[in-house]
């Protein structure tokens, strides 16, 4: 039973368990808990299926339009509402009313909802333009590390202790230069109106909204806008050594997981094939295919 409990687990989980397990064994060995190393011989990894996680174009496109469309926010608001139940009420003169219900998408509660998602546009710019992780570095992003003059963004990893050095795209300076106007003193970059660093809690109710109203029904989480800048530089042929610098990466095979071509990009292929075809007589237009029955 337990044994196919295990294997119900993702291949991911596995692996991650097994390495910590080993990481752990490691830690008891040279504090003196155990005299050994216990695992003598080498432990198979299960296989993992490389996920597609990063923003295509057109995703990406209505995911940050979702930012602008106030009216497909309120829509959005009226499509979730759950009308309470209508009750008599001593207090209302025992009249019947419709209690709870939610928030309505024309009141001007849903209108104030609305520009505190908007709010969260341009920190969403920065991660897929910077490939910095939402969570840690980018919400501990302060002005100090932004060079407006040298052009680059040069922050600590928290996850690797490695300094990133990335380049300021034009959209990436854009938005910085509108959070810069918001007037807020803060040593942090992204803040709301009372100074405080955004909360995971308000970037998340922030993502999942631009997320539904986008239209992604896989899986995608902040953190994937990671994956998105570093597919986006692999696109236009950027080396693994300068994604790898960018992302704060200690290896190039780290970095590899964050930057696969995309479909689109990999269709060179083809062109290339044709461009140089196998024998002299093959033609540029492939026969019709034909059925045998």
């Amino acid at each position: 039973m337990a044994d196919l409990r295990v294997r119900s687990c993702a291949a991911s989980f596995i692996n991650n368990c097994v390495r910590v397990l080993k990481m752990l064994l490691r830690q008891t060995v040279e504090r003196d808990v155990i005299p050994d190393y216990p695992i003598k011989k080498k432990v198979p990894k299960e296989k993992e299926t490389p996920l597609r996680l990063e923003l295509k174009a057109d995703e990406r496109a209505r995911f940050f339009a979702t930012f602008e469309d106030e009216g497909a926010f309120r829509r959005h608001i009226d499509s979730g509402r759950a009308l309470g139940p209508v009750k008599a009420s001593p207090r209302f003169g025992g009249k019947e009313r419709r209690f709870g219900g939610g928030m309505r998408g024309d009141s001007k509660a849903t209108g104030a909802y609305f520009q505190r998602h908007r709010e969260l546009r341009d920190f969403f710019i920065v991660a897929v333009e910077t490939g910095l992780r939402a969570w840690t570095d980018l919400r501990n992003l302060q002005w100090s590390s932004v060079d407006f003059a040298g052009g680059f963004i040069r922050v600590l990893m928290q996850k690797t202790r490695l300094e990133a050095e990335i380049p300021i795209s034009w959209a990436c300076r854009e938005a910085l230069r509108r959070c810069r106007e918001h007037g807020v003193a803060s040593v942090y970059v992204f803040v709301d109106a009372k100074g405080r660093r955004f909360s995971q809690s308000r970037i998340r109710r922030a993502f999942l909204p631009a997320k539904e109203l986008a239209g992604i029904r896989r899986r995608f989480r902040p953190h994937d806008l990671c994956h998105t800048f570093g597919c986006r530089l692999a696109d236009r042929n950027i080396s693994l050594q300068k994604i790898a610098k960018a992302l704060g990466h200690t290896t190039t095979r780290m970095a590899e997981r964050y930057a696969r071509p995309s479909e689109e990009s990999m269709r060179e292929i083809t062109g290339a094939l044709d461009a140089d075809p196998l024998l002299p007589n093959f033609g540029t237009t492939p026969a019709p295919m034909t059925t045998h029955s």
